[in-house]
């Protein structure tokens, strides 16, 4: 009689899915980020776009995804963190300006220099990965 190989069960896209949003969940800094991510697996490959807070969630997602059973690879190009993402656009904003960000919604406030215009320094922010829209409320 001849032994019958034996091959690894694959898991589908739907329970791995269902451990990665229970993993978000039960993380209590990612309580708020798990309605800015969202996720998505397709062969065991998962990919997370969207927006967290900070870096310590996003090192929690590297560690923990890729333990779930049937994660064959995490996907996170597209996964900003709201911490990185002020430190980008203040590269960007001139002195008397001020910028906030909460997943990847930028408010710009304080005074513009004499002579720049609006809508110049909002294209630049605009520009940056990872911002949704820009809101201002500049002093006169």
């Amino acid at each position: 009689m001849a032994d019958t190989p034996i091959t690894a069960a694959t898991r589908s896209d739907l329970d791995i899915l269902a451990d990665i949003e229970n993993a978000i969940t039960q993380y209590p800094p990612a309580v708020n980020d798990r309605h800015q991510v969202k996720v998505r697996v397709e062969g065991g490959v998962v990919t997370l776009t969207g927006h967290v807070k900070t870096t310590i969630t996003l090192g929690y997602l590297k560690d923990t995804l890729p333990q779930i059973e049937g994660v064959k690879r995490v996907e996170m190009s597209e996964l900003y963190i709201d911490e990185r993402l002020r430190l980008e656009v203040g590269r960007h904003t001139p002195i008397g300006v001020w910028a906030n960000v909460e997943y990847g919604h930028v408010m710009l406030t304080g005074r513009l220099p004499d002579g720049m215009p609006a809508n110049t320094l909002i294209a630049q922010i605009r520009g940056v990965p990872g911002v949704r829209d820009v809101r201002t409320q500049f002093i006169a």
